[in-house]
């Protein structure tokens, strides 16, 4: 497939690029095209009106602050147009940016899900947090609803749920939480996290018999909230699908 014209128009006068392919990729808020251009391949995404600038100037000082910082962990890198910019506002309100491709498997394809990959999943959420340990950003103190520590906030949602059995089992880990996770919350160490380390988002390498996870995509849940939820959301998704 190709990009609309209007994309494939502004990525040649603002950065230069000469598309020769497109693909439209999964995206829950942008629209995600993989690039095979005249200097390799990019991520081009298309935020749609009325896009939130102060989530992409967030995103974009994360990412410049984790470059390079991850051992042996690739990261998209912020690519800047002919002019210096890192974003740019089209004639339709859609908001352009450019970032370096990274390839991989998503761990979400890989199979079997090996122990040592499991280890590498809980590590690459150390790193993350390691790595972000100096960073803040005004954006990152949002009130957000993926916020593990705000999980309270979702209780009146229970009325989606299909079955009684369902809505007991929800509202047995919330008193949980309220019982035992709430009151020491205040006490425990916090900073921004990557919030998001779920198997579409690791990107694991070529090799066959033993494969790493070698790349971290997608910045849009990273918030400010205690540290200790990083490896939360990482053993959560870890253990869906999973013998107990």
């Amino acid at each position: 497939m190709h990009v609309p014209n209007q994309i494939a128009d502004a990525l040649q006068h603002l950065y230069g690029l000469q598309v020769r392919s497109a693909h439209r990729l999964e995206g829950e808020v942008d629209h995600n095209y993989l690039l095979q251009t005249d200097r390799g391949p990019f991520l081009a995404k298309c935020t749609p009106p009325p896009a939130d600038t102060e989530a992409i100037d967030f995103q974009i000082a994360l990412m410049e602050h984790l470059a390079g910082r991850l051992e042996q962990i690739e990261t998209p890198r912020v690519v800047r147009g002919l002019d210096g910019r890192n974003w740019y506002r089209l004639p339709d309100g859609q908001v352009l940016r450019l970032q370096t491709w990274v390839a991989g498997r998503m761990l979400a394809e890989v199979r079997p899900r090996t122990m040592a990959l499991l280890e590498q999943w809980g590590r690459v959420a150390g790193l993350l947090n390691a790595a972000l340990a100096d960073f803040d950003y005004p954006y990152a103190h949002r009130a957000y609803r993926w916020d593990p520590s705000r999980t309270l906030n979702s209780r009146p949602l229970a009325r989606f749920f299909r079955t009684d059995e369902e809505r007991a089992l929800a509202d047995w880990f919330w008193q949980l939480f309220e019982r035992e996770a709430a009151p020491v919350l205040p006490r425990l160490r916090q900073g921004v996290n990557y919030n998001d380390a779920h198997e579409h988002n690791l990107l694991v390498s070529g090799e066959v018999c033993h494969p790493r996870i070698s790349g971290v995509i997608d910045f849009g849940d990273s918030l400010h909230t205690h540290t200790v939820n990083e490896l939360a959301i990482a053993c959560a998704y870890a253990c869906m699908g999973m013998a107990d």
